[in-house]
């Protein structure tokens, strides 16, 4: 009996092939572009070889039933993680950049599989493989899958996401954030040029993504603060005072060229880290602003808005100008 159109067909290769039963199907997009003559003829794209007529009889049944696009049938979880960053991860200078990368990158293992033969068992694996690191990592992994799984899913190369079904477990306990001691904030101040990024973190109490990707458009050196308009939490967004002791370090990096303020993406800032301060990590900058300022008597709702947290007896509105006063008084009191 004869295929319904569309449906594909096999093609016999010959005794003397090994996988000699071919499964096509029409390319429509290739079959869209006309020949050198100007006609329009099918063309076919090839789904797989099989040995024998019944297993290939079952890859185009099931292909049928999945409806995958013959484009994406061999398509792969790298190729996917690519297709989904051209749309959703394109501003390569924040952390969520960086931390989904180096997540992606843990995934080694299943780059260069299909999307069609995954399952389970194989993203458990990589589950597995990374056991021992932070909660934060796992959790990254996991939702670096569940893009992939999505896309997948969204665009009929596969017909369920398993990325849903993975648990996050077996991850290690992260330790406190560890702000600066005085001597170490001395030892900063003795050589300010080569540390001047990290002065200017610590008396903002900014997180390390929202100095690496601020606009010189947002700084205003005449009023003494700058405007964050993107964050992760809605009291994030804020004005931050600038304090005096580190407004010379504004002022140079504001005649620098570019757009952004500072010259380094957050991804370079933890490199920073690792090479100049070991003992310390991005975010113990703003642990060590929310010490400073608590010790010379900075009240809990002043701390509060200035570094963006929603604390209790703080609304989470978007504060005025007119209200810059008063935390720029309380951050020069450090």
């Amino acid at each position: 009996m004869r295929n319904p159109n569309g449906y594909g067909c096999i093609v016999d290769l010959g005794k003397n092939r090994r996988n000699r039963y071919a499964v096509r199907v029409t390319d429509k997009l290739a079959s869209s572009v006309p020949c050198p003559d100007g006609l329009y003829r099918q063309k076919y794209k090839y789904l797989g070889y099989y040995p024998t007529i019944k297993e290939a009889k079952q890859a185009l049944a099931e292909w049928n039933i999945l409806r995958t696009p013959a484009h994406y049938m061999n398509i792969t979880f790298a190729q996917v993680w690519e297709r989904w960053c051209q749309r959703n991860l394109t501003d390569h200078t924040t952390s969520r950049y960086s931390s989904y990368t180096a997540a992606f990158n843990k995934c080694s293992a299943i780059h260069n599989c299909k999307m069609s033969e995954l399952h389970l068992d194989d993203l458990n694996a990589v589950m597995d493989s990374n056991s021992g690191a932070s909660h934060s990592t796992l959790s990254n992994i996991k939702i670096v899958m569940g893009f992939v799984f999505t896309w997948a899913l969204e665009n009929d190369v596969i017909s369920k996401n398993y990325s849903d079904f993975v648990r996050v477990k077996d991850y290690k306990a992260v330790e406190s954030h560890k702000a600066f001691k005085t001597e170490e904030i001395e030892r900063l101040w003795a050589d300010k040029l080569e540390y001047s990024i990290i002065l200017m973190y610590i008396y903002t109490g900014c997180r390390p993504s929202e100095l690496t990707s601020l606009n010189k458009s947002d700084v205003h050196l005449a009023d003494s603060y700058f405007y964050i308009s993107k964050s992760k939490t809605k009291a994030g967004i804020r004005y931050v005072p600038i304090a005096d002791k580190v407004k010379p370090f504004f002022e140079y990096y504001m005649s620098q060229k570019g757009k952004k303020l500072l010259p380094i993406t957050y991804e370079k800032l933890r490199s920073y880290y690792c090479a100049k301060l070991p003992q310390h990590t991005p975010h113990d900058t703003r642990s060590t602003f929310v010490s400073l300022m608590t010790a010379a008597g900075v009240q809990e709702v002043i701390i509060q808005k200035i570094v963006g947290h929603a604390g209790g007896n703080v609304t989470r509105d978007v504060y005025t100008q007119l209200e810059i006063k008063p935390l720029l008084d309380a951050v020069n009191m450090i």
